[in-house]
């Protein structure tokens, strides 16, 4: 069960927050103050903090501060309320720590979406975090593992230095037991000139292994602000373990690199063996993960903020434009068709309010699950009209399998069956949608297919943009899914997705 702080010392607002979370399954504590707040956040250990501004004795800037440099509570996501009559200083706000902010009155649809938001990016960073320690604790593992072998190594040598045959012999096991160690490794000299690279080192900085002596390591780095201090550290201890670097190879590619170095003898001279672990994969996926967040967000704040502007915007200027006429009028009989056309108006805003709330986060979602929530917003939005969406089902009634997906799941499917259907509508001049849902085993399967115009799905999937692909696969493989797409012109499209139940 996730935990909410609330920091806040209105009781209505109080009253409201705590019944609307308590009734979304989330278990809320309370602080009047910043003090409070801080002790017992430290204390529980909540999933997130809702910090009021205006506080007696400390205010909501300075307890997230103080919050942010304690180490057990610096990852907590806090944001914060402010009353629209109060002055906030969003520039503050965010430099102090804060991840968001809410105005009051609370918009309770606002408030748990962000709420829900800010967690699930909380999360993705743990896990993140957590991966990273697991992944600097394997390189130091192999670190010594390397340096107990180098150990041995200058051991053999030392026997055996007086046979040539034999040191041959040895050399060569050395270099083939470091060529075939899957981590790159090279040994330099103080000045940077390479004396040793394993095959795996070559590759990544695109040279020959027989070619190395024509390259010098300082070339390498990108930052010599941070090679000099790597050399104060490395004399001063004699080691350096798991220090992240931006190296440059030949091709003049980045390649972000966790290191860990040791100066060893090297037949008789002083000179640097390294172990480093590739990680640019990693460091794209971090920030592509970001930036589809981020992108998604933006989106998503862009899209409410148009219908709210261009559906209930004209509705209500012209409500409030007939009520000024009925204040200003003299002719009394006309006030009935004055007050009709108002409470037209209003029941037409109202009707619109109902619709944007509906795009949010639809009820039936919730009540009976993503297929009856597709098959509502096919209906709810008139693609009926325009295409013909045919939905078949066999997993809808297994109430079993239904528990075990769960309400996140069920919302991710939901979103990306939503936008396919956009999609096909808006760009492949389709006349056809077919839709087919069923459990093989313990796996939900969804083939979605349309007989549109098709598009080359292969280069739209690489350059991460375009119908928002990269986006649905990227939020389906969240869940452990599988999403395949295949198209290409005059083909149509078909996607299938796979969840494991």
């Amino acid at each position: 069960m996730k935990k909410i702080l609330l920091v806040e010392d209105s009781k209505p607002t109080i009253d409201l927050i705590n019944t609307t979370l308590t009734g979304k399954g989330y278990k809320v504590a309370f602080a009047l103050n910043g003090s409070e707040a801080i002790s017992t956040a430290i204390r529980w250990k909540p999933s997130l903090i809702l910090m009021d501004i205006t506080m007696p004795k400390m205010d909501g800037y300075v307890a997230c501060q103080i919050l942010k440099e304690n180490e057990d509570t610096k990852h907590i996501p806090i944001i914060f309320l402010s009353a629209l009559t109060q002055t906030f200083d969003k520039v503050k706000a965010f430099k102090v720590g804060g991840v968001d902010y809410i105005s009051k009155p609370i918009e309770i649809e606002e408030l748990l979406a962000r709420i829900h938001t800010h967690i699930t990016i909380s999360n993705l960073q743990n896990e993140l975090f957590e991966a990273n320690e697991k992944l600097e604790e394997k390189v130091k593992t192999r670190t010594q593992e390397l340096y107990e072998a180098n150990i041995q190594l200058k051991s053999s040598i030392s026997e055996l230095s007086e046979k040539t045959e034999a040191l041959k012999e040895s050399e060569e096991r050395y270099r083939l037991l470091f060529n075939n160690i899957m981590y790159p490794i090279f040994v330099s000299t103080f000045e940077g000139n390479f004396l040793f690279m394993n095959q795996k080192a070559a590759e990544n900085f695109g040279v020959e292994s027989s070619e190395i002596f024509k390259y010098n390591s300082i070339d390498l780095w990108i930052d010599l602000e941070q090679r000099k201090e790597f050399f104060e550290e490395l004399l001063a201890h004699g080691f350096v373990d798991n220090l992240e670097v931006l190296f440059r190879n030949i091709h003049n590619e980045n390649i972000t690199a966790i290191i860990s170095s040791n100066i060893i003898d090297y037949y008789g001279h002083r000179a640097i063996l390294t172990v480093f672990n590739d990680i640019t994969k990693q460091k794209k996926l971090e920030i592509a993960v970001l930036t589809n967040t981020i992108d998604t967000e933006e989106k998503e704040r862009k899209r409410f903020a148009q219908e709210l502007h261009d559906g209930l915007g004209p509705l209500l200027s012209a409500a409030k434009m007939y009520l000024q006429w009925i204040s200003l009028t003299e002719d009394k009989q006309d006030i009935p068709n004055l007050l009709n056309k108002t409470n037209t108006l209003i029941d037409e805003a109202h009707k619109a309010c109902r619709e944007i709330s509906h795009n949010l986060s639809p009820h039936i979602l919730q009540n009976f699950g993503f297929v009856a929530a597709v098959k509502n917003f096919v209906e709810h939005t008139k693609i009926s009209q325009m295409l013909n969406v045919n939905i078949s089902n066999t997993y809808e009634n297994d109430k079993k399998s239904f528990i075990q997906l769960g309400i996140n799941r069920e919302t991710i499917l939901y979103r990306v069956l939503c936008e396919s259907i956009n999609n096909t509508l808006k760009h492949a001049q389709a006349t056809k949608i077919i839709i087919s849902i069923q459990q093989i085993g313990n796996i939900l399967e969804i083939n979605y297919s349309d007989n549109g115009i098709g598009f080359d799905a292969n280069t739209i999937l690489k350059a991460t943009t375009g119908l928002g692909l990269f986006n649905m696969k990227h939020r389906i493989e969240t869940i452990n899914g599988k999403f395949t797409i295949s198209s290409a012109p005059s083909k149509g499209t078909i996607i299938k997705i796979q969840v494991e139940i």
